[in-house]
């Protein structure tokens, strides 16, 4: 892992925003250009519902200027993640968000415009192939009809959304900007620096006594910030009741899932199976417990290999290669696509001061996908990349194959592509490693993806619920 500044990171392992914007001062014309073209909705609301070809040159308007919102929204916030303090990004993220806050109440006349049409119009106008890139959207409205306020009610409600948002900017900044996490000693007796990192990395050291000395250290920095995060979760909570009551579901949960067009039963339905088959969970950590030799087992014994990793720190390199052989039997195509991700500028790689921690594939429409790593150097963070990937090609081809109105794809099948790259990747693993001590390794790292993908995710689930 690197200790560098970002300024000190080799250009190859940093990823290339400039592939959205060239610079910000581009980011800067294409504000000013949104801004003017913020000025004809008022033309476009005059218009809207007069006929299929009318509506479907508003949507295509209105797809331009929230295609430009999003771009500036995601440039800003990505440089924002490079270091949270960095206060010219801190603003530019802020501005981003007003402009698409502004937009969005500019825009909120178009749902209640289109479902008050008269039965069977909207429906009719869904059969016109010049809205055909558009008709998964409008037959998703008429599927949102009884949550779809008033015009001024709309308006009103995406007024708050700059408001909505700032829990989870308050702890984006206390989590990666403002927290100090202290030192602690490793097993030679080296003081190191805690970070986000680094934490994992000393948790999953063999000295039982290091992994307890950090797990007090790191959580004693939330301790003392535990008010200002109560009350940031506390607020977001309350945010999420508010749009449910207002929008007239049943409850949070039920809004939460309306997207996705999820029941609640399902989301029951999976606390339920996990409760009822907890025993296996117990099992296995029974079975930790005694591969450590320990009476008890504690939350720092969590991360600690019951065997151990015989290769050792994979430098971002070996991980790549790591990550392509186990994914070729998706083919030459994917293979390609993954080189030139590693070669282009798709990945940002180190952790460096005030970055945003753990990792994320993001991006715009008609740019590649980016990925946002804090490479560790250990295996967990190899299969983080191949996870990422996932995100990152399901992006890619989602974009490629779909026109933009189509080409964004919900939640509940967003861990779909980046969970089997893990799969293919252990199974790779476990079919080319020989040494008795590395197949131990990856398959405790195989336990533990199922402990935290199914069991923790699940936890944490029943937990806001």
């Amino acid at each position: 892992m690197s200790e560098k500044t970002r300024d000190q990171i080799e250009k190859q392992y940093k990823w290339v925003l400039e592939d959205i914007y060239p610079s910000d001062e581009a980011w800067e014309q294409d504000y000013a250009a949104l801004e003017e073209l913020m000025k004809g909705i008022p033309d476009i609301k005059k218009t809207l519902t007069k006929d299929a070809q009318c509506l479907a040159q508003a949507l295509k308007s209105m797809e331009q200027m929230e295609h430009i919102a999003g771009n500036l929204f995601v440039y800003a916030r990505m440089r924002r993640d490079e270091n949270n303090a960095n206060t010219t990004y801190q603003a530019m993220t802020a501005r981003a968000m007003d402009i698409n806050v502004r937009l969005g109440s500019a825009l909120s006349f178009v749902s209640p415009a289109l479902l008050a049409l008269a039965p069977g119009v909207l429906e009719g106008y869904i059969e016109n192939e010049d809205l055909a890139d558009y008709d998964f959207m409008l037959k998703e409205l008429i599927r949102s009809k009884e949550h779809v306020l008033s015009d001024k009610e709309e308006k009103l409600l995406s007024m708050s959304a700059d408001i909505a948002g700032a829990p989870k900017d308050i702890f984006t900044m206390i989590d990666n900007a403002d927290l100090k996490f202290g030192s602690v000693k490793d097993a030679d007796g080296k003081r190191v620096a805690l970070s986000h990192g680094k934490y994992i990395v000393m948790m999953q050291s063999p000295d039982r006594e290091v992994r307890k000395n950090t797990y007090t250290t790191y959580y004693k920095s939330y301790q003392g910030m535990i008010n200002t995060i109560s009350a940031a979760y506390s607020a977001s909570v309350k945010k999420d009741v508010f749009y449910a009551r207002a929008r007239k579901y049943g409850s949070a949960l039920e809004k939460s899932l309306f997207s996705d067009n999820v029941p609640v039963a399902l989301y029951d339905n999976l606390i339920e199976t996990i409760h009822k088959n907890l025993p296996t969970m117990h099992r296995y950590v029974d079975v930790r417990k005694k591969a450590l030799q320990l009476d008890k087992l504690c939350m720092y014994d969590i991360y600690a290999p019951l065997a151990e990793e015989a290769h050792g720190e994979y430098s971002y390199g070996q991980s790549m290669d790591m990550v392509k052989q186990g994914l070729a039997v998706l083919g030459d195509d994917y293979a390609s696509l993954l080189q030139e991700a590693q070669d282009t500028g798709w990945i940002d790689v180190y952790e460096t001061p005030g970055k945003t921690s753990g990792a994320y594939s993001w991006g715009v429409y008609g740019v590649h996908p980016y990925v946002l790593l804090n490479h560790r150097g250990d295996l967990d963070s190899v299969f983080t990349i191949a996870h990422e990937l996932g995100h990152a090609m399901h992006t890619y081809h989602s974009n490629k194959y779909q026109p933009e109105a189509k080409a964004g794809y919900e939640i509940f099948v967003a861990e779909v592509a980046s969970t089997v790259n893990e799969i293919l990747l252990t199974h790779h693993l476990l079919n080319t490693i020989k040494d008795a001590k590395a197949r131990k390794y990856v398959l405790n790292h195989y336990l533990d993806q199922f402990r935290t993908t199914v069991v923790r995710q699940t936890m944490f689930a029943e937990f806001e619920k």
